[in-house]
């Protein structure tokens, strides 16, 4: 097995990297860098805090792979802790530097060989991307942009200021001005809407377009929102850089890039700048299968398996719909400190809980003001107080009561009080109607587990645990969890 060698511990702590890089990836700290040897060098992608990587990776004649996020990145930032489902090793150059070739670029040169059974993958892939309305993150929330009239609308993009994508792309902040006239000359009776960083507008952090659009009187949106929003609703999607661009391509827009973005210069969008490398089209396809399948690499980040797209795909959608099912601000009544935080995890970081002892005051909720989006949170059915049931219907209104018990599935024995619960169920009451939702839990982390992986542990877990002791069992069934994952 080959050796990589990083110069930052943070790339050397990430999880499972080097199952993505299949090497054996040791950290360099600078008394070490003479005296391990290594047959590749590895960096943060062209940023300048990997100069010192790819430096040393010139002067001893080693490959230098520049390692980035993958464009399925995760459900959330990874600055709120949510693991990588993919990322880009670049052994070549990297897909935002369009001053040299990529080993993206070389791969959508040679997509014009791809076979039938390729570009039906990537049609495939493309569907499926558009039916769960999956981006690089996938936490914002999905719903009508609430700043655009009716009538024709157009999107440009802004980025951050400095950001290395634009220096490397062609881009400047006149490119970003050149842009937004062109769209507004271009579309003289439409809206036109630019997207900016919430930070921007808040004056935290510097974009391009802020003051220009301003200016111009375009419409601001800074909201955090999923970006086939903004697809529903513009007709054109005007770009420097930025990989929405090619999302945009992916939902079917006309995409104008101003700089020399990875998907420019193939014949899918209106470019105003050229690449003497890039002179032969390429389809949707054959792009689509160079940049998602053949470029990113994928990987479960809970088992540390290597995966497929569509693998990744499908477990996003899972994590993506158990987000938005929870979504939203609840009032939850009588829940005792210890379970909160499994409450927390089990509803996910898109729900809000507001915890409460009492049922008093509860008919205040129902007044325009009230916080309470979604509807409340009872403990369990058997030991609810009739009256506090009562008190809840009459002040929700048309909101949902949630009723939390634990599940048919649970550990008992030696140690199982030290654990997660193995499942919960949750009714969802609603004038008309009732749900019940069971959710399995693994015991030690608490992470969630989907119903197909729970009905096979329900099918398996009486053979997998004959004789054997109840604390055994316990262990075994966390190795068994992280094993069908």
């Amino acid at each position: 097995m080959k050796r990589v060698g990083a110069f930052s511990i943070g790339i050397a702590s990430i999880l499972h990297l080097d199952k993505v890089l299949d090497a054996e990836l040791v950290y360099l700290p600078p008394a070490m860098r003479k005296r391990v040897k290594c047959d590749a060098i590895a960096g943060w992608g062209m940023k300048p805090s990997a100069a010192a990587a790819r430096q040393f990776a010139k002067k001893h004649d080693l490959p230098y792979i520049a390692l980035e996020d993958g464009f399925l990145r995760s459900l959330g930032l990874g600055v709120h802790g949510h693991l990588e489902h993919s990322f880009i090793a670049d052994s070549v150059g990297i897909y935002y530097d369009a001053s040299r070739p990529s080993a993206l670029e070389e791969l959508i040169l040679a997509s014009s060989q791809l076979d039938a059974i390729a570009l039906e993958q990537s049609r495939q892939a493309i569907q499926r991307l558009g039916q769960h309305r999956l981006s690089k993150y996938n936490a914002a929330p999905d719903y009508p942009v609430s700043r655009l009239q009716t009538g024709a609308a157009v999107l440009v993009v802004d980025q951050t200021y400095g950001d290395i994508s634009v220096q490397l792309g062609q881009g400047s902040p006149e490119t970003f001005v050149k842009m937004l006239e062109t769209a507004v000359d271009n579309h003289p009776d439409a809206e036109i809407l630019v997207k900016v960083h919430p930070d921007v507008l808040a004056g935290k952090k510097k974009g391009y377009l802020l003051e220009c659009a301003q200016r111009m009187n375009c419409t601001l949106i800074a909201e955090d929102v999923n970006p086939w929003a903004f697809f529903d609703a513009v007709s054109d999607v005007y770009v420097v850089t930025s990989h929405m661009g090619f999302e945009a391509l992916v939902a079917g827009k006309k995409v104008h890039c101003f700089g020399m973005p990875y998907y420019a210069g193939w014949g899918l969008t209106q470019d105003y700048q050229t690449c003497e490398r890039r002179s032969q089209p390429r389809s949707l396809e054959q792009v689509f299968y160079a940049v998602y399948v053949q470029y990113c690499r994928y990987l479960n980040p809970y088992t540390g398996q290597p995966c497929q797209l569509e693998d990744t795909i499908e477990l996003l959608a899972l994590q993506k719909r158990h987000l938005e099912k929870y979504r939203g601000h609840w009032v939850a009544l009588n829940i005792g400190a210890s379970e909160r935080k499994m409450l927390k995890r089990v509803l996910g970081f898109g729900a809000t809980l507001e915890f409460r002892k009492r049922a008093q005051n509860l008919s205040d909720d129902s007044s325009p003001d009230s916080q309470v989006e979604r509807g409340y949170i009872l403990k369990n059915i058997a030991s609810t107080d009739l009256k506090v049931n009562e008190v809840v219907l009459a002040a929700s209104d048309n909101k949902t009561e949630l009723t939390v018990q634990q599940g048919s599935l649970q550990l008992k024995g030696l140690g199982s009080g030290l654990l997660y619960p193995l499942s919960i169920e949750i009714h969802e009451r609603m004038p008309g109607q009732v749900n019940v939702d069971s959710i399995y839990i693994d015991p030690e982390s608490g992470n969630i587990i989907d119903v197909e992986t729970a009905t096979q542990l329900r099918k398996q877990c009486l053979p997998y645990f004959a004789g054997v002791s109840m604390w055994s069992r316990c262990k075994r069934l966390t190795r068994y969890l992280y094993l069908i994952l």
